[in-house]
């Protein structure tokens, strides 16, 4: 007989580049550790942003990242259910392809539901990208299947998140959870750290990523 399991709180997507992880992303990810209301975290690497340019690590490289945080993050913290606190999915990366981030949380859905069909889900998503979202695919389907948990970064614009957004002559109301203040790496951007790779800066980069990365990076740059 398949046991089902109802379990109180989210499951938390934490979708992105990760191009590469810097500690503005770890800062996120230890308060959703932190807060046992997320009982499982997925952190979901994209193959490629359909609205960034090409990225300078690989979709291996930053699956690899991203698994190695994950690891990292599963020694200190122990599981809240029969699932790793953390786990990576690689559903974007195996497509080859821009994925929309709807079609990976159905997928992700389905994973999940088949053990705990009473799951909720968050997704985790920068406060300043809620005026962007009508550039997502299906935005009004997209606030009917998840809630939201809102990073608020050093540099965001405070957003209403009471209010109603449009989308192509549609008005929704994101739910949202909560909202993530980022206090010590919210001036970080993954670019910044680009730029930095780029013009030969290894160090200064380094000192933006997290630790347990730099072998990763070293290796990449050949250092």
């Amino acid at each position: 007989m398949k046991v089902f399991y109802k379990m109180h709180g989210f499951v938390a997507l934490y979708g992105g580049s990760f191009d590469p992880i810097h500690k503005g992303h770890n800062e996120i990810i230890h308060s959703l550790c932190e807060n046992p209301l997320y009982w499982h975290i997925i952190l979901i690497p994209n193959f490629m942003n359909p609205l960034k340019s090409t990225p300078l690590f690989s979709a291996a490289q930053r699956l690899q990242m991203c698994e190695a945080i994950a690891k990292e993050y599963n020694h200190k913290y122990p599981p809240l259910s029969s699932l790793p606190r953390i786990s990576v999915n690689d559903y974007e990366i195996k497509q080859n392809r821009p994925v929309f981030s709807i079609e990976s949380i159905q997928q992700i859905k389905i994973q999940i539901n088949a053990n705990y069909p009473y799951a909720q889900f968050v997704f985790v998503l920068g406060r300043d990208n809620l005026s962007n979202m009508h550039k997502w695919h299906k935005p009004k389907d997209l606030c009917e299947m998840v809630k939201f948990v809102l990073i608020n970064r050093l540099e965001s614009k405070p957003t209403q998140l009471d209010s109603k957004l449009p989308f192509a002559q549609q008005v929704i109301t994101p739910e949202v959870i909560e909202c993530i203040e980022l206090h010590n790496f919210g001036a970080l951007s993954s670019s910044t750290v680009r730029i930095l790779l780029k013009n030969g800066d290894i160090n200064s980069a380094l000192d933006m990523i997290p630790e347990n990365l730099h072998s990763m990076i070293k290796t990449y740059f050949k250092l």
